[in-house]
């Protein structure tokens, strides 16, 4: 019995480890990484969220406000897919997604399926010239 219990937590913690290794998950290590752009930073944010367009045809965007869209990013969501594994580095303790400078990314939805990432840029604020933007 307690086999039988160990090799269920083992596939258990495949099907887990399965879900945190997918092309996307690996994809988002890029994001803030040192040796990258602020602009492929925004690049990798909406690439994420295109894909999660991609996988959820029927639904459209993530929906909601920025901690809302990294939960649904880091399988919050009907078929536990991560797009952004839950323990990223560009995770807060709060749950938002922040960029490279700790500003938390804005997320505009222009409509179910456009959606605007915004990284606030060096000077931390919102809707200055330094901001870079992506419309996945």
């Amino acid at each position: 019995s307690g086999d039988a219990s160990r090799a269920g937590k083992t596939a258990a913690e495949a099907a887990a480890a399965a879900r945190l290794d997918t092309p996307e998950a690996r994809l988002a290590e890029r994001l803030n990484h040192p040796d990258h752009s602020l602009q492929e930073d925004v690049a990798v944010v909406g690439s994420m969220v295109a894909a999660f367009r991609s996988v959820f045809r029927g639904n459209g965007n993530p929906v909601g406000d920025n901690h809302d869209i990294t939960a649904a990013l880091s399988g919050r969501n009907p078929t536990q897919w991560v797009f952004l594994r839950p323990d990223h580095p560009a995770i807060g303790a709060d749950g938002q997604l922040r960029d490279r400078f700790g500003t938390p990314f804005h997320f505009h939805a222009e409509s179910g399926t456009r959606m605007v990432a915004r990284s606030a840029g060096p000077d931390r604020r919102l809707f200055t010239p330094d901001d870079v933007t992506m419309i996945p």
